[in-house]
């Protein structure tokens, strides 16, 4: 086709509509043509030498034409090759005209830019939602500085996504960003699935780094709210790292050849399911147990989606073999499977715009990312090492409450045991207890002291030697508690 496609859908019902006017070599219509009209046969003549001069009709008919059947006209059909407004009689050829308008007003869209994806609404606000009630509980738990551990925590994630984005020089269209405006952003185009992967992985990464260095830093014995800081850089970067929709996990198995696979992303998601119950049993209580199993379900579930989209990215890669990475390098024959299997599938608009963001969502779901084996080796290799800090921290935090724990109950202990002891062995039992106490760390000693007050307040009422004893060990306490 000569002709540019229009601005707008074509309308064949539309009479002021002609895709070929300005096409000098396009055929014209008959009585435009330039060939003679008796050389034209579907084209009617001048005149009729047996009309009448009279010009009128005869009606009725004769009385001999009565039983005579109504000759029907026979459909004028244009004849093989015939282009211009008359080929519109012809149902698959004017189907055939409105298909490659269509895909060429599409393929417009598709190689102009990128097409930016609708607002995720549901996602912003699950993300947002789900900010706000750890900002509350961190702001109830450690006042103020617990609501800004959980800021900085988020922060520091979109951070290190940012910095992927500039050090690559592209706006990466997959993620919600909740920390910075959107003007902060590059407004590159693309990027190749190494460096998409390397931005997906610079997301959980420093959060889990800097969660794992103040642990080993800080241990053992840490304060209630670096405690609560480092909690919440695990559940934020550990819960991205997830192979789980949404997730940067998810987008990071998308980029890697490796993993593209059914039977790996199957493999993943088991095993994120197998650590999620296994956590569920492990804990202690009710409530996050539960929680974390629901986590669970939903992670199964996912898996599941995940399989189903696997075996249709297998399915439609036997239909687009070798499909180029590059939105660009696409070829003409290509674009066209393309928007016929989008048009196969049932889209929900039939726009230029939306159709184009069709194709580019199977592109993404079926080109073949062009990166080296021994890349994707080390991209695999820096997952799995995400997983060993995360892994590593949680084993610090466990270890670390269990020995706070301990430290506790036998200050309780120490203190239970000198009031309980003979009045001959009382004073040197109370100045060892004392001692135990003052060398214990604040956060411990706070913590024992909470359960001291609780008992103390149960009937029936202790005797003021226990009293007073218990307000000498507060007293040994550093002035800011």
């Amino acid at each position: 086709m000569k002709t540019p496609p229009p601005e707008k859908p074509f309308d064949p019902d539309d009479p002021n509509v002609d895709p070929w006017a300005d096409d000098p070599n396009a055929p014209k219509e008959p009585g435009y043509s330039d060939m003679p009209d008796d050389d034209i046969p579907w084209s009617e003549d001048d005149f009729d030498d047996d009309d009448d001069d009279s010009g009128e009709y005869e009606f009725p008919p004769d009385g001999d034409d009565e039983d005579e059947p109504t000759p029907t006209p026979e459909p004028t059909v244009p004849p093989p090759g015939v282009l211009g407004p008359v080929a519109l009689f012809d149902s698959q050829l004017r189907g055939e005209i409105e298909f490659e308008i269509l895909y060429q007003q599409t393929k417009a869209a598709f190689q102009k830019t990128v097409p930016e994806p609708r607002a995720d609404l549901p996602a912003r606000v699950v993300q947002g939602s789900v900010l706000v009630l750890l900002t509350i509980w961190g702001g109830l738990a450690h006042g103020l500085a617990g609501a800004a551990a959980v800021l900085a925590a988020k922060i520091l994630h979109e951070l290190g996504h940012l910095i992927g984005q500039w050090l690559f020089g592209y706006r990466e269209r997959e993620l919600v960003n909740l920390a910075f405006p959107t003007r902060w952003l590059p407004r590159g185009g693309d990027a190749g699935s190494a460096r998409r992967a390397v931005v997906f992985l610079l997301g959980p990464l420093p959060g889990l780094a800097l969660a794992f260095g103040l642990q080993a830093w800080a241990a053992p014995a840490l304060d209630g709210v670096l405690q609560f800081f480092i909690l919440i850089l695990l559940a934020f970067n550990l819960a991205e790292l997830w192979i789980a929709p949404a997730c940067d996990g998810a987008r990071f198995f998308e980029r890697v050849p490796l993993l593209r696979g059914p039977w790996p992303t199957a493999v993943a998601h088991a095993l994120g399911v197998g650590l999620l119950a296994a956590s569920a049993a492990a804990l202690p209580g009710t409530m996050l147990p539960l929680l974390v199993g629901l986590l669970a379900a939903l992670v199964a579930l996912g898996a599941v989606r995940a399989w189903r989209l696997a075996k249709t990215r297998q399915a439609l890669t036997n239909i687009f073999e070798d499909l180029p990475e590059r939105a660009t390098d696409i070829p003409d024959e290509r674009l066209r499977t393309m928007l016929h299997v989008v048009l196969t599938l049932g889209p929900d608009s039939f726009e230029p715009a939306d159709l184009a963001r069709a194709m580019h969502i199977v592109h993404e779901r079926v080109a073949r990312p062009a990166i080296a084996t021994p890349m994707a080796l080390s991209l695999v290799a820096t997952y799995l090492f995400g997983w060993l800090l995360a892994i590593a921290c949680a084993g610090f935090v466990v270890a670390n409450v269990e020995r706070h724990r301990s430290a506790r109950d036998a200050l309780v202990a120490a203190f239970q045991a000198t009031v309980a002891a003979d009045p001959a062995d009382r004073p040197r039992l109370a100045a060892e207890c004392a001692a135990v106490w003052r060398a214990a760390h604040p956060s411990v000693r706070r913590e024992a002291l909470r359960m001291l007050d609780a008992r103390l307040a149960e009937p029936p009422d202790p005797p003021q030697s226990v009293r007073e004893f218990a307000n000498s060990l507060k007293s040994d306490a550093p002035p800011h508690e």
